[in-house]
């Protein structure tokens, strides 16, 4: 009598793989900033702030709350 071997399709190994690669690059990101914000005295959504908002985007979001507040005025 022959055995059954119970395998998973190839489709399903992938998509568990990416998605266990997927959860271990998010994981490794978070401890990276946790390990970062813990030396320099900032807390994670500080240390977020800190790399992904540029002063500039900051100084072009105040000059268009500006401009829309003088709209408004208008």
């Amino acid at each position: 009598m022959a055995r059954y071997k119970s395998e998973m399709p190839m489709w399903l190994k992938v998509i568990l793989y990416t998605i266990m690669i997927v959860f271990t690059i998010g994981a490794l990101f978070c401890l990276t900033v946790l390990i970062y914000g813990g030396f320099t005295g900032m807390n994670f959504v500080e240390v977020l702030q800190n790399w992904f908002t540029p002063e500039k985007i900051q100084e072009a979001v105040e000059k268009t709350e500006e401009t829309l507040s003088m709209i408004g005025i208008i």
